[in-house]
């Protein structure tokens, strides 16, 4: 590797190349890949986050999916989500002798 000041920067390819070698109207198949990485509960609550914008606990999230998941299977994918560093807690509110916490999506930067 050249480290001389004078070096020029490398640049990386276009990982997308259509048959020509140049860069292809087509799409990174980004459903394929999360689908590996991240759960459709995980994926479900970034989408409601996303959509929705305000803090939303997992119960939420769950009476969002229709009930198809249990809060607590939802708040186990949500929390996974948080230490990852994909959510950030905001606030935690007594709800009946528990606890409801509420989520936002981290800044994409923190997601690196």
């Amino acid at each position: 590797m050249n480290t001389s000041p004078n070096a020029a920067p490398k640049t990386l390819p276009n990982p997308i190349l259509d048959s020509n070698g140049g860069a292809g109207d087509e799409c990174f198949p980004w459903g394929s890949l999360v689908s590996r990485f991240l759960h459709p509960i995980q994926v479900a609550a970034i989408e409601a986050m996303a959509w929705i914008e305000l803090p939303i606990s997992p119960s939420d999230v769950s009476s969002m999916l229709d009930g198809e998941y249990s809060a607590s299977h939802v708040a186990y994918h949500v929390k996974a989500l948080f230490d990852r560093g994909f959510l950030e807690l905001v606030d935690i509110e007594p709800v009946r002798g528990a606890t409801r916490h509420l989520y936002v999506l981290a800044p994409e930067s923190k997601w690196l």
